[in-house]
């Protein structure tokens, strides 16, 4: 049986429909905004798997990690690069929070992270998060907490210096040369 919330974002799908941002296929009302095809051929980078993935490698004596990885491999002009400026540069934090939902039932499957607390995002500097209006590191966070089932707490790390985006420095330095 239908309830009244089914109802109404039928209704509201009649004016405003729910389009996956990949390609602009009609998505069951729900909080995804990237449909299932689209997702499953997202590329996927399962370092999670991989104690010696290239980020670990990175980093390697420079500083202690547990765990590191990412979700996504990152291509100029793929979908990726795409949704990331649309989380980034058009507001659209329902994209972050997808990520990080996909991301975390990846990871619940990892022993790895089984003892971790909480989710904790990376802070803005409050004028920073004022300027774009949220936290993108912030709604990644809360769909990893959703998708580990661990709490997410964002009222423990705050950011007290003011820096300039890191676009800007590469632009800077760009420019430069």
């Amino acid at each position: 049986m239908l309830n009244i919330k089914t109802y109404y974002q039928s209704f509201v799908s009649l004016f405003y429909p729910n389009l996956c941002l990949i390609c602009n296929d009609n998505v069951p009302f729900t909080e995804r905004r990237i449909c299932m095809k689209c997702e499953t051929e997202l590329p996927l980078t399962n370092f999670h798997q991989d104690d010696s993935n290239p980020i670990i490698e990175k980093f390697a004596g420079r500083i202690k990690l547990e765990e590191a990885g990412a979700l996504f491999y990152f291509f100029k002009t793929s979908k990726v690069q795409t949704l990331i400026h649309e989380l980034k540069y058009q507001n659209r934090a329902e994209i972050g929070i997808q990520f990080g939902k996909m991301y975390g039932v990846l990871l619940r499957e990892d022993k790895a992270f089984e003892s971790v607390d909480f989710i904790l995002p990376v802070p803005l500097h409050p004028k920073k998060e004022k300027q774009r209006g949220y936290n993108q590191s912030d709604m990644i966070a809360q769909g990893l907490s959703q998708g580990l089932g661990k709490p997410w707490r964002n009222d423990i790390l705050k950011r007290k210096k003011y820096t300039n985006s890191q676009t800007q420095k590469i632009l800077l330095i760009g420019s430069r040369m």
